[in-house]
């Protein structure tokens, strides 16, 4: 792919979201998409896609629309569009805490998968590695975190012992310059790095399954085989990925992706459930010239 210029995407959920797959996988009816190697729950680019499309329309005009993000469905013609969505990628996902309420988790697989990606892409990544390694018991967090109580935090039904770490503090404060410039102290209060394997525990088991019904409109009770039960992905959880331009021949417009920096801030709605307030995420675009 020749890249011309690239921006980060994160999606920082405001409400719980529900990027389904579409089948039944377990005991749970509409799971969220998770990635097959590591089990990660993911948001598929192109769910963010079609947002950005939608948000295009209402900002540019239909030709730079057209050309930026391809043909209508119902044209005869077939392109790719000048921009390409990555899938948004987990990066923090919230845990409850007995101390502090909730914190938001990360593990070294996903901040060094991070730094690759960001690297790959060509987009300076907001903090440097090395990642530390905490150990399965142990969860790396600051100095004046809100998580812990006698070097104890307790993360869901996990009893884990909390170290102050520098290279945390240091990855910290360069993700909340990002994400949380004007109130950072709640995201560094809460920051805790855990191992990969409490990290995947959590993915699988923290979710949001929520029980889901239509009512008979006659009889206001439940429709006959219409209860199912979905899973979303909590508030508070923190993607991110890529929006890129690249040339293939079309029209060129070194300053296409000047539409991120225009939205960025912007609250978008992704995946299903819209009509429940689900999917409520804020656009925060990183990479900028």
């Amino acid at each position: 792919m020749n890249v011309s210029i690239a921006r980060a995407t994160f999606l920082h959920a405001i409400t719980p979201v529900h990027a389904g797959t579409g089948q039944v996988a377990s005991v749970v009816d509409l799971p969220t998409a998770r990635e097959r190697a590591t089990g990660w729950p993911f948001i598929p680019g192109s769910s963010l896609r079609g947002v950005l499309r939608d948000e295009a329309r209402q900002l540019r005009s239909a030709d730079w629309v057209r050309n930026v993000f391809g043909p209508e469905p119902d044209e005869k013609v077939d392109f790719s569009g000048r921009i390409h969505i990555s899938d948004q990628l987990i990066l923090f996902f919230p845990a409850r805490s007995f101390f502090g309420t909730f914190a938001f988790i990360t593990c070294p697989l996903a901040l060094t998968r991070m730094i690759r990606d960001f690297s790959a892409i060509g987009v300076k990544p907001p903090f440097r590695g090395p990642v530390p390694v905490p150990g399965e018991s142990q969860a790396h967090v600051l100095p004046d975190t809100a998580l812990t109580r006698a070097n104890k935090a307790y993360l869901e039904d996990l009893d884990l012992n909390a170290t102050p770490d520098a290279q945390a503090k240091s990855i910290a404060d360069g993700l909340a310059q990002v994400l949380f410039p004007q109130d950072s102290d709640i995201f560094l209060k809460r920051f805790a790095l855990v191992s990969d394997a409490v990290f995947d525990f959590l993915c699988e088991t923290a979710t949001d399954i929520s029980a889901r019904i239509r009512l008979n409109d006659d009889t206001k009770t439940v429709e006959h085989g219409a209860l199912w039960y979905e899973e979303s992905v909590p508030a508070e959880a923190v993607f991110y990925g890529f929006a890129i331009n690249a040339k293939y021949g079309h029209t060129e417009d070194s300053n296409v992706l000047q539409f991120f920096d225009q939205i960025d801030g912007r609250t978008i709605q992704i995946g299903g459930s819209a009509g429940v307030g689900r999917g409520l995420v804020r656009l925060i675009v990183g990479g900028k010239p």
